[in-house]
């Protein structure tokens, strides 16, 4: 018998919640929490993923300086489109399927859902990124960084309307993948304070 390993993780936790499990992971009520293999079980590995969004796996060098640099120039870069309502370019620093999660929002995932969302955001006066820390190896990173903001939202559909000032503080929080020599955000979560 063969169990691959989501069965045993699925038989790991069961015992850990003291529920009983058959051989093949599945749920078993009353009777013995314990589950008895048979002899001749053997546990293997699932296959692993493939494709070209799977990130790298297995050992990796870590990042170069002139990587980290890049990184934090493609994070000031990302910031000056978007404060400079350069939304394409924006949009651009993103891989192809790249998530835009705003707060209290439902996600934008991919290039035209970013720039769709961005475009309807009010017009941003001031975007500084500081702080910015970059941890990774080899084509991926992972980035946090302070982002303080002011901006005026007007009415879209009344422009004789009082114009409001807006203000945000918070925490910036990056995936990037390296692809073609070029960093460029997979993930990005806003998190104000």
């Amino acid at each position: 018998m063969v169990v691959h390993l989501k069965g045993l993780v699925l038989l790991v936790l069961a015992g850990m919640l003291g529920v009983g499990c058959t051989s093949n992971g599945e749920a078993s009520t009353g009777g013995d929490s314990t589950t008895q293999e048979p002899p001749d079980t053997q546990i293997v590995a699932a296959e692993p993923p493939t494709g070209p969004e799977v990130w790298d796996s297995g050992p990796q060098d870590p990042l170069s300086q002139a990587d980290v640099d890049a990184i934090k120039e493609a994070v000031q870069k990302a910031a000056e489109s978007y404060r400079g309502g350069q939304f394409q370019s924006f949009s651009n620093k993103f891989t192809n399927d790249g998530k835009l999660m705003p707060p209290n929002s439902q996600p934008r995932n991919g290039k035209q859902a970013i720039k769709a969302f961005a475009e309807l955001s009010p017009k941003i006066d001031t975007l500084t990124v500081t702080n910015i820390a970059v941890d990774g190896a080899g084509k991926r990173a992972t980035v946090n960084a302070t982002v303080e903001m002011t901006g005026k939202t007007n009415d879209p559909v009344n422009e004789n309307a009082l114009t409001i000032g807006v203000s945000s503080k918070g925490t910036l929080l990056i995936t990037m993948k390296k692809k073609s020599g070029t960093w460029l955000a997979k993930d990005v979560a806003y998190v104000p304070q």
